[in-house]
């Protein structure tokens, strides 16, 4: 099938020209579907969106550039969007008229899809390429969060993608940029649908639903799932091991989400995945398994917000294996007590923090960040019934101590125990200023605040639990 960019070689367009009578010359296409080609120009962070419609199809145009204006004036839409800048002024080529628009990219950006991993490439490869597992999770979690931006002024994307999500290309930075949004739109506008091969939601496949913020949402899980396994939800053996004759057939079932989901059942797992313990942490698998599993469907599929958390849960979670000559970082949870990439029972020492509410009625407990060695997290926690503390911790392995900073601007007399919560003795957080707490490895350290009353008289106070791993060695 000749594609959209074929076309347009075919007809020697080398560049366009804006309603503004700027020029902008055809450099390299980045990307391309259904709906056009997205090309890099002679301006560094300029890219231009073709499109083609037949000869004669100017009310069609007409309405799309209407569109485009109307995008360029929101203000309420996500930051991180691509927006259109101006529009391109049509060229009627060889019966065809190619029209578009002109966007603005951030500095030094990459496609997703551009760090994807290569056929036969070792994994270590492609997660070194990403920079890491815990850089892939904060940037899931952007493209949701950006996502769900989106949804929140009722609007749908229509066409989430990797090769429509740009991402810092310094594995340093975690940006990320949303571009091609010609198809955003307010969902009750849509007359149609609108999805990339392989992201489409099952619903819109079979022709029983237009895009909506469910569908964007099955989109988004689908790129989750690729991004961390390498592999499509659906596509394992069965699609793999096919024949000529049905494997177009297959390929079309496992689009449509038809097919056994690849965690679910052995006769469809996928070889080529990777594995799921070393990718993802327990809660992400149980919320894919609700996107893919043989139980899901539309009112079980996650929301955008249920994502949004569990990256930001975990995303803190990791640690650095202590093996020199594998530094590797990796999730850390219940179970796991070596490097899955040297296969080492070599941590380096970390702090478990978990914030607890104690009060008349219950306990409530909530995870907290993970604490590696030098590297400073901040965490909230109740003071009163309607204050929340900041502070700053960090761990030091070499004096076995755990560093706190209040970020407030009053003295927090606090009692700092081990074992159990209890009488402790008494310590003062002065605003801004760190104090080392000396820690027990594999014991529980408490540090616990003054009480307040809440809810007609009854008393709860904050509490912050420490859990320390590799301080020995």
């Amino acid at each position: 099938m000749i594609s959209m960019k074929d076309i347009l070689d075919k007809m020697l367009l080398t560049q366009v020209g804006t309603e503004n009578s700027e020029v902008f010359k055809l450099v390299e296409c980045i990307g391309e579907g259904g709906q056009g080609a997205v090309y890099t120009t002679q301006r560094k962070n300029l890219l231009v969106k073709l499109s083609i419609a037949k000869e004669g199809a100017d009310d069609v145009i007409k309405a799309k550039y209407r569109r485009y204006g109307s995008l360029r004036g929101r203000r309420d839409l996500p930051q991180y969007l691509a927006k259109p800048l101006s529009e391109i002024t049509p060229v009627v080529k060889d019966g065809f008229i190619v029209y578009g628009y002109v966007m603005e990219m951030m500095e030094d950006m990459v496609s997703l899809h551009s760090l994807f991993r290569k056929n036969g490439e070792d994994p270590t490869a492609y997660i070194s390429r990403m920079g890491g597992i815990q850089r892939t999770y904060v940037i899931l979690r952007k493209i949701a969060e950006i996502l769900d931006g989106i949804h929140s002024i009722g609007y749908v994307y229509g066409d989430l993608n990797p090769n429509n999500v740009f991402i810092s290309k310094d594995p340093a930075y975690t940006e990320v940029q949303l571009i091609d949004c010609d198809n955003l739109m307010v969902a009750a506008d849509y007359d149609g649908f609108i999805y990339y091969p392989g992201y489409g939601a099952p619903e819109i496949l079979k022709g029983m639903a237009r895009n909506s913020s469910i569908t964007d949402s099955w989109s988004y899980a689908v790129l989750a799932f690729y991004t961390l396994r390498q592999a499509m939800p659906f596509q394992g053996k069965m699609v793999m091991d096919a024949g000529t004759m049905e494997l177009s057939q297959l390929e079309r079932k496992a689009e449509a989400g038809e097919l056994p989901f690849i965690d679910e059942d052995q006769n469809n797992a996928a070889a080529h995945a990777l594995p799921k313990d070393v990718m993802e942490s327990p809660a992400l698998q149980q919320l894919f398994q609700k996107a893919f599993g043989n139980d899901s469907s539309l009112s079980s599929r996650p929301v955008l917000q249920e994502w949004i958390a569990e990256f930001q849960n975990w995303e803190y979670r990791f640690v650095k294996c202590a093996n020199k000559a594998c530094g590797s970082v990796y999730l850390k949870y219940k179970g796991v007590d070596k490097c899955p990439f040297c296969d080492e029972k070599s941590i380096e020492p970390f702090v478990v923090c978990r914030k607890m509410i104690r009060h008349d009625l219950s306990c409530s407990q909530y995870d907290a960040p993970i604490i590696a060695v030098d590297s400073p997290v901040k965490v909230e926690i109740s003071i009163s019934e309607y204050r929340m503390l900041q502070l700053e911790v960090r761990l030091d392995a070499n004096s076995k101590k755990v560093y706190i900073k209040q970020l407030g601007d009053e003295d927090i007399t606090v009692e700092w125990s081990i074992k159990a919560i209890g009488a402790g003795k008494k310590v003062v957080l002065r605003p801004n200023t760190p104090i080392g707490l000396s820690v027990l490895n594999k014991e529980d350290n408490f540090l616990q605040f003054a009480e307040y009353a809440f809810c007609e008289g009854n008393k709860a106070r904050g509490v912050l639990r420490f859990t320390c791993g590799g301080l020995n060695g």
